[in-house]
């Protein structure tokens, strides 16, 4: 059976017993995921890291732009901030600006 969620495999084990195993297909997030990974090279642990960040920061910010200056503040509070600290505001300033680009042009 295949449908939007997935297919079923079907195999006959050397008894003859017939097994039947569902394939899930990713959902829209974990797709998205997989897809910046693949194309920036970023572990995905980062990705991850960048939006739990994100999803402290935009309940509160309310917009992506008021998000970036949160982001960006909480950056230059830290005195010497570590490269996984650097490398996760990376990640997170790149979400936030495709999210407020795609603000701006609707």
């Amino acid at each position: 059976m295949d449908d939007e969620t997935g297919r079923d495999v079907s195999w006959t084990d050397e008894s003859g017993r017939t097994h039947v195993h569902r394939i899930t297909r990713p959902t829209p997030h974990e797709e998205y995921e997989r897809r910046m990974v693949t194309a920036l090279h970023y572990p995905v642990e980062l990705v991850r890291s960048a939006d739990a960040v994100l999803a402290e920061l935009l309940p509160v910010a309310g917009k992506p732009k008021r998000a970036l200056q949160l982001l960006t503040d909480r950056l230059q509070r830290a005195e010497v901030p570590d490269a996984l600290e650097l490398a996760v505001a990376l990640v997170a300033l790149q979400r936030l600006a495709h999210r407020y680009v795609n603000e701006v042009g609707q």
